[in-house]
């Protein structure tokens, strides 16, 4: 009797149901090994995603970069462990997309910043920190469409569907993409174009981090171009372009956000924080061409606010190179803007509407 319990006991241990892969698809706090372990037990393609960077960039997450830059290349990730078992994240795929405010950002590179970069992480990244619409965000239309969207969610859901079975079945089954003849061409000559910009004094030389992965993630916006679209066959010369258009785009960014701090007279670059705040006047106040340059002492750069002797020369610089002249109006001397460097709208009936009326 106790035989056969013993052996039905047997056949039910040797049947032992497997567990489950339950895929977390999202973290924002959590160390590099759970996120390698759940990539390597549960499901082997997640992100690490927040719109509160404070919260990714205060914990662990981030902490070991070596791990992170394996992730993104696609390679093999071994993790060795004295107490438990060790085991290899293989085929893995991990993306991250993290708002952050720029102060936070800026805390967390004044930290850790040469070990972000050094180690190649931060050139993985594509960064956009676009100037502030604040003041020109007018409601045109009260019933705004949001047809696109919904078209757009349509695809995610189908594209996450459609990878459920084929994971669950072999986590390693994938979908290859290759270049067109023309596509291939096309990114090779964007790869030397960047190429070419790293040599001294060259554009990018003192961004050669982020230049050096552009070109990778121009193949993988191309895919995802290609792949989200639903398109068939090798991805094609148009699909590279746009990715290209964008990819520069990202560049440039890096570039303003991340290049050395030029040598340049602080009345040049006076002049030039000067002239921004200039051309954010003409874009809140359309038809604006001139103003007082008392105005400029009161409402201006907080710099130049406090000192008259930066404030005049950085407009003796904008005058020096034709973009404003000075002219007395009775005995007030006013700025006026060069139409020709300014975008002086004239103001009419589709002009958004002022709180109240500049002083022109």
């Amino acid at each position: 009797m106790c035989s056969d319990l013993e052996n039905s006991l047997r056949e039910i241990e040797a049947c032992e149901p497997i567990e489950p892969k339950i895929p977390q698809l999202i973290f924002s706090d959590a160390t590099p090994e759970s996120i390698a372990f759940d990539l390597y037990s549960k499901w082997p393609s997640a992100g690490i995603m927040s719109d509160e960077g404070g919260v990714v960039f205060d914990s662990r997450t981030t902490r070991n970069p070596g791990m992170l830059n394996k992730l993104w290349d696609g390679d093999s990730l071994h993790v060795s462990r004295k107490t438990s078992h060790s085991y290899i994240v293989r085929d893995a795929r991990l993306t991250v997309s993290i708002m952050v405010q720029p102060k936070t950002l800026a805390k967390f590179l004044s930290k850790q910043g040469a070990l972000f970069r050094d180690n190649g992480l931060g050139a993985r990244f594509m960064f956009a920190c676009p100037y502030s619409t604040q003041g020109t965000r007018f409601i045109q239309s009260v019933n705004p469409s949001w047809l696109n969207l919904s078209a757009f969610q349509d695809r995610l859901t189908q594209i996450l569907d459609s990878t459920l079975p084929d994971a669950s079945q072999n986590p390693s089954a994938r979908t290859t993409l290759k270049f067109s003849p023309e596509a291939q061409s096309s990114w090779t000559y964007f790869y030397n174009q960047v190429e070419g910009d790293l040599i001294a004094g060259r554009y990018l030389a003192d961004v050669k981090d982020g230049a050096s992965k552009i070109a990778d993630n121009l193949a993988r916006v191309a895919a995802l171009f290609h792949y989200f679209e639903g398109n068939q066959g090798d991805i094609s010369l148009d699909t590279m372009d746009r990715a290209a258009a964008v990819c520069s785009w990202y560049m440039h960014e890096f570039k303003r956000l991340f290049a050395s701090a030029p040598e340049v007279p602080i009345e040049i670059l006076d002049a030039q924080e000067l002239e921004r705040w200039f051309n954010d006047q003409c874009h809140r106040y359309p038809g604006r061409s001139g103003m007082m340059k008392n105005d400029i002492a009161q409402l201006g750069p907080n710099q130049l606010r406090q000192s008259k002797i930066r404030r005049e020369a950085a407009l003796y610089v904008l005058t020096q190179q034709g973009r404003i002249r000075f002219e007395y109006r009775g005995k007030t001397q006013w700025v006026v803007l060069n139409p020709a460097f300014f975008p002086i709208y004239p103001s009419g009936p589709t002009s958004p509407p002022m709180l109240y009326q500049p002083r022109l």
